[in-house]
């Protein structure tokens, strides 16, 4: 049943997308450190954690991203997403060091937020390095290059033209998308997530049933609030063509050229 959209989008699975995981840049210790670093445990990680605390609220996030990789204490100290204090300690780090006063994504952690906006200049796929050429899409929750951007999604014309007969423009219009390059663009990972959830939904569940309705109400729910998001975070002029009505034209314009074309 979704035979063609499992061999248009390499790597189709069943499972949910899973939060992206950048990987923080491997760090070379000047020759004098090397030579004086130890296996012997430092006293700092044997401090209380009141004091850890206090002295990790006044740390920049590379230094805390440092003490991160240092041992497993401050591993565990930093990297605890439901405790309140870490995530006091990286929106601290954040609000100071990098000025950014606004809140996280919906369901991305303080640090990984922290992260997000402190190695911008690094595509977190390819670890490609350019400021002008490595972009945050918000949508995605990514940072990438434009090499790996075209990797991981996929445009709007060619779903049409792979998929169109399957997936309704109502559930298009549900998954985040971005406007790139004159075109509308789709994270595969979550298109995949999106579209089976559909196609089980419709072998159990009547168009009409409330629990159909239901699931197609959470989609919009979760695309509003992720697009509210991505409007706090642009320009007015380029948030503009991320109008539902915009992208339903395209649709609708993309069809009959599709279907022009099939005909001719």
């Amino acid at each position: 049943m979704y035979s063609k959209i499992s061999s248009l989008i390499p790597g189709f699975s069943l499972l949910p997308p899973q939060p992206l995981r950048p990987t923080l840049q491997k760090i070379v210790l000047p020759p004098l450190l090397q030579k004086s670093h130890t296996t012997t445990p430092c006293k700092i990680t044997l401090l209380p954690s009141e004091l850890l605390i206090q002295i990790f609220s006044h740390l920049s996030p590379y230094e805390l991203f440092l003490l991160r990789e240092t041992c497993v204490r401050f591993n565990k100290f930093l990297d605890a997403p439901k405790s309140s204090t870490t995530k006091e300690i990286w929106r601290n780090a954040r609000k100071e060091f990098l000025k950014d006063k606004s809140n996280p994504p919906k369901e991305m952690s303080e640090r990984e937020y922290t992260k997000l906006l402190y190695y911008r200049g690094f595509c977190q796929f390819c670890g490609h390095n350019n400021i002008f050429r490595v972009e945050i899409y918000w949508q995605f929750k990514a940072r990438c290059c434009h090499e790996c951007l075209m990797k991981n999604t996929i445009s709007l014309n060619e779903l049409l033209k792979n998929c169109g007969d399957t997936i309704p423009e109502g559930l298009i219009v549900t998954i985040p998308y971005i406007y790139y390059n004159d075109s509308y663009y789709f994270w595969k990972n979550t298109l995949n997530y999106i579209y089976i959830q559909y196609l089980i939904y419709l072998k159990t569940n009547s168009i009409l049933s409330p629990q159909f309705y239901s699931f197609l109400y959470s989609l919009k729910l979760n695309f509003k609030s992720i697009m509210v998001y991505v409007k706090g975070k642009m320009r007015k002029e380029d948030y503009e063509p991320l109008h539902e009505i915009r992208i339903r034209d395209e649709i609708r314009r993309l069809k009959i050229k599709n279907l022009f074309y099939i005909i001719n």
